[in-house]
C-alpha cells in the first residue's frame, strides 16, 4: 500500500511539475513592432481598445486578480501612463504560444501585458500603426525611383516631381 502511494504521488508531482513549466521567462523580447523589450524598460499605454472603455490585453494578474474578467481590466483612464516590465514570460503550449509581460504602474499590483495583441490594437503607444507599412513603402518608391535617375531612364525634373508625389502622400 505504501508503495502505490509512493508511486501516485510521484506521478502527481511528476504531471505538476510538468504543466508548472508552461513558459518560459526571458530577459529581452524583439515585438512585431520591431522594438526590443527587457525587463526593466518602461512602456507608454496607448489607448483602450475595449468596447466596456477598458484595456483588453492588459488585466491584473495574481494575487489581486478578481473572479470577474472586466474589473482586471486596466481603467482607460491610464492611457498615456507608463507601465514597468517586471518579467517577460514566453508559453508555449498548444493552446497558447503569446508573450506576456508582467508589468507594474509603479505600485503592489500586477498586470499581464499580452504584448503582440495589445501593439496589435495599440494599447501600447508603439503599436503597429504607427509604424505603418506607408513609410516603409515611401522608401522603397524613393531608392527605386533614384535608381531609375542615375540608370538615366528618367531626367531630374521627372525625379523631383515624382520624389514630391511620394513624400507628399
Amino acid at each position: 500500500m505504501k508503495l502505490y502511494l509512493l508511486v501516485f504521488s510521484f506521478l502527481i508531482i511528476s504531471i505538476t511539475n510538468s504543466y508548472g513549466q508552461s513558459y518560459k521567462s526571458v530577459s529581452t523580447f524583439l515585438a512585431p513592432n520591431g522594438i526590443t523589450y527587457k525587463v526593466g524598460d518602461k512602456i507608454k499605454l496607448g489607448r483602450a481598445s475595449g468596447s466596456n472603455g477598458r484595456f483588453i490585453y492588459i488585466v491584473a494578474s495574481g494575487w489581486n486578480e478578481s473572479t470577474d474578467s472586466e474589473s482586471n481590466m486596466l481603467s482607460a483612464s491610464e492611457a498615456g501612463s507608463f507601465v514597468f516590465i517586471k518579467k517577460i514570460k514566453k508559453y508555449n503550449l498548444s493552446r497558447d504560444t503569446n508573450t506576456y509581460f508582467i508589468v507594474s504602474l509603479g505600485g503592489m499590483t500586477r498586470y499581464r501585458l499580452d504584448i503582440v495583441n495589445a501593439i496589435e490594437t495599440c494599447e501600447i503607444a508603439e503599436c503597429k500603426k504607427a509604424l505603418s507599412n506607408d513609410t516603409s513603402d515611401k522608401y522603397d518608391q524613393l531608392i527605386k525611383l533614384k535608381k531609375l535617375l542615375d540608370m538615366g531612364a528618367i531626367t531630374q525634373e521627372e525625379y523631383e516631381r515624382e520624389k514630391d508625389k511620394i513624400l507628399n502622400k
